[in-house]
């Protein structure tokens, strides 16, 4: 594996001189750094994780997802993969590949989930029996019994967390609302309904005192944990966001956009500071981006644009 320069990166007016690329063999769907940094793992198109040395390039290892599976889902930050295969929903850690836990989810099983950090609950939603239009959300604990299910409007889920100590789900939804459950008995929490446009994208601090999400009005918004009140609004980024991430001390966004027009239309990727609302830095990208994430200690962006290619620069 070989560590080439991407050449749009020349045309980058804030890029440095170590800004670097990946090469992978199928398009990546998502990426978490490992929890010392070391190591970037990338989830692939192909049912095959890999996972690069970050100081190197080089690749460590390409292994096959376990039992067959298709990757459903991922919680960064307490590095699990979910797989849907047949039978259900299977956890693994994305550092050794080895599954943690199986989770039965019958006929109901959804194509994308939310992993709660301590991998003993998952949740995902589904269309409700004989209709096209509405979803049920449900929650299943770490033995696959259903906890609990409840409406979850029109059109489908956009993007959906699990909060750091697994108290509350959140999920967007087309019909832009966003929701928020007791994972313990299911009750809607909070309805929020102001928000005039769907997510696509959703990340809670690690600590979980708040919540970042952003899409189609190009905006991120930043709510208490607590009380579910908006705390703040970041402002300008040029294209709809498709993708974001919280730093690990929960000081910086990263946020990716796409083009309303065409997925392969160059767009960005920013790098905001949340106190201030300032952005940071700014890195082109060839095309919609679908994953991006920052390294623990912060120096690192990391982020992948449908190419078959990880690109990384030096924030600090």
């Amino acid at each position: 594996m070989t560590v080439r320069i991407a050449p749009f990166f020349v045309l980058a007016l804030m890029a440095s001189a170590q800004d670097r690329s990946l090469s992978s063999d199928a398009d990546i769907r998502w990426l978490a750094f490992s929890k010392d940094g070391a190591t970037l793992n990338a989830v692939c198109s192909d049912n095959k994780l890999r996972q690069w040395d970050v100081h190197s390039g080089a690749l460590r290892k390409t292994q096959e997802f376990a039992d067959g599976g298709r990757a459903v889902g991922l919680q960064a930050m307490s590095g699990l993969l979910a797989l849907g295969g047949r039978g259900g929903v299977s956890i693994q850690e994305i550092a050794t590949g080895v599954p943690v836990r199986k989770i039965a989810t019958g006929d109901r099983r959804p194509n994308s989930v939310a992993i709660a950090p301590d991998g003993q609950a998952i949740a995902g939603s589904t269309r409700a029996a004989g209709n096209a239009r509405d979803e049920i959300m449900r929650l299943w604990d770490a033995a696959g019994a259903q906890r609990w299910e409840a409406a979850n409007g029109i059109g489908g889920v956009s993007t959906m967390a699990i909060s750091p100590d697994g108290s509350v789900l959140v999920a967007g939804s087309y019909d832009t609302d966003v929701r928020v459950w007791s994972t313990r008995n299911g009750e809607l929490i909070k309805l929020i309904q102001e928000l005039p446009v769907s997510m696509f994208g959703m990340a809670f601090t690690p600590d979980g005192q708040s919540l970042a999400t952003a899409g189609v009005d190009r905006i991120v918004y930043i709510w208490d944990a607590k009380s579910w009140k908006l705390q703040k609004k970041l402002t300008g980024q040029q294209e709809m966001i498709s993708s974001i991430a919280y730093s690990w001390d929960g000081k910086q966004i990263l946020t990716g956009g796409f083009n309303d027009i065409t997925n392969k239309h160059p767009t960005s990727i920013l790098l905001w500071d949340v106190a201030s609302g300032k952005i940071l830095k700014t890195m082109p990208s060839p095309h919609r981006v679908a994953s991006v994430a920052l390294s623990p200690d912060g120096k690192l962006v990391a982020a992948v644009s449908g190419d078959k290619t990880v690109r990384l620069w030096n924030v600090r």
